[in-house]
C-alpha cells in the first residue's frame, strides 16, 4: 500500500480520531517535487534518476523501520519503504533527513521527515458467556484480544471475506493483525496466461498464526475446483476438503497464508505441475492429504524397492554359484 506523504498528514491532522498515524509498517511513503518536506530546496526538474540521486539518509528516530528509500522514476516520486511489523501495538516515530543530490547542478537538496508510524488499535471482546461478536476486518488495524471477566478468557472469534470464512479459537491477550487482500500473484498469472483458467486469490498479509486449527470455509468455490496455497512463488496443495455438509471447501490450518482457487489446476512459476490430487478433487476432496501431499516421491521409492529386490536377487544367486 502507498500513501503521500503530504496528503497522509493532512488527513490524519483532520481525521486524528479516525486515524491516529501519519503511516503503518509495510507502507511507502511517497513523496514528490512539490511536498513541504523540502523546504526551500524542491527539485526544478522531473524528479527521476536522470536528475538526482539519494546521496544519504540521517534518522534521529525510527532507522530500523526503514527498509529503503530510493527514487522511483515512472511516479517521479521518492520512496520510502517502510519494513512490515504486524504485531506492533504502539505508534512510535520517524524522524530525520534524506538527502538528495542533483547531477547537474552538483548541489544537495534535503527532505526532513518526521512521521508517526503504526495501526489502529482494536479489541476482539470476550464477553462474560465466552461469546466474541462476529468481526468485521479494517486493514488498518492490529487487534487485541481482551475478556469481559477472568472467568472467560478464550472464545470463537469469526469474519468473513469475500472469499472465504474464518473461525478459530482465540485467547486473551494475543494479538493479530487480520488483514487480507485479493491482490493477483503476477507469476502465477504469467505461468498460466495460456490457460483459460478463472483464477481468485485471498492473501493474508500477516500470516496470522494462532494456538489451534482456524476452519476456513470457502463457501461459493464449485466442487471440483482447485485451491492452493501460494509458498514464495510456489503453488502447494492447500490440504482443503470438500464437506458435503456445508457444500463448501473447508480448510483447517494454524497459519493464514495466500491461496489461489482454479477451476482448472495450475502450474507453479517456472513450469512445474502442481499435484494436488485432481482424482480425489473431482470425488469431493481437493489436495488429498495435506500433511503428506503427492509429489511423485513415492513412485521414486517404489522404484528404490524394486531395484533392491533384484540386487538381493542377484547378490544370492551369485553366492549360491559359488558354492
Amino acid at each position: 500500500m502507498k500513501r503521500i506523504f503530504a496528503a497522509a498528514l493532512a488527513s490524519a491532522m483532520l481525521l486524528t480520531s479516525a486515524y491516529a498515524a501519519d503511516f503503518r509498517p509495510g507502507q511507502d511513503i511517497e513523496i514528490d517535487s512539490t511536498d513541504p518536506v523540502w523546504g526551500e530546496t524542491q527539485p526544478d526538474q522531473e524528479l527521476t534518476t536522470e536528475y538526482y540521486a539519494i546521496s544519504g539518509q540521517s534518522w534521529d528516530q525510527g532507522k530500523e523501520m526503514v527498509e529503503s528509500v530510493k527514487i522511483n522514476s515512472d511516479d517521479e516520486r521518492v520512496v520510502i519503504a517502510l519494513k512490515p511489523d504486524y504485531t506492533s501495538t504502539k505508534e512510535r516515530t520517524l524522524r530525520g533527513t534524506i538527502k538528495v543530490r542533483d547531477k547537474d547542478k552538483g548541489k544537495i537538496l534535503t527532505m526532513d521527515i518526521n512521521a508517526q508510524i503504526g495501526y489502529e488499535q482494536g479489541e476482539i471482546v470476550i464477553d462474560s458467556d465466552g461469546d466474541i461478536q462476529p468481526l468485521t476486518v479494517d486493514n488498518e488495524t492490529v487487534y487485541t484480544v481482551t475478556a469481559d471477566s477472568s472467568s472467560m478468557t478464550y472464545g470463537t472469534l469469526e469474519f468473513s471475506t469475500d472469499l472465504a470464512d474464518v473461525s478459530v479459537r482465540v485467547y486473551e491477550d494475543e494479538v493479530y493483525f487480520l488483514g487480507y487482500n485479493r491482490d493477483p500473484h503476477k507469476a502465477t498469472l504469467q505461468e498460466n496466461a495460456d490457460s483459460d483458467a478463472e483464477i481468485d486469490f485471498l492473501n493474508f498479509e500477516g500470516e496470522p498464526k494462532f494456538s489451534g486449527n482456524a476452519t476456513l470455509t470457502f463457501y461459493g468455490v464449485e466442487r471440483g475446483s482447485h485451491i492452493y496455497e501460494l509458498k514464495g512463488d510456489k503453488l502447494v496443495d492447500s490440504g482443503a476438503k470438500w464437506d458435503s455438509e456445508q457444500d463448501s471447501y473447508v480448510l483447517k490450518t494454524t497459519t493464514l497464508g495466500s491461496y489461489v482457487i482454479s477451476d482448472k489446476s495450475l502450474k507453479s512459476a517456472g513450469g512445474s505441475t502442481v499435484d494436488d490430487n485432481e482424482e480425489n478433487s473431482a470425488s469431493g476432496s481437493v489436495g488429498g492429504d495435506a500433511s503428506n501431499p503427492e509429489t511423485g516421491a513415492n513412485d521414486v521409492v517404489g522404484v528404490a524397492a524394486a531395484l533392491a529386490v533384484v540386487s538381493l536377487a542377484s547378490a544370492t544367486a551369485l553366492a549360491a554359484g559359488k558354492k
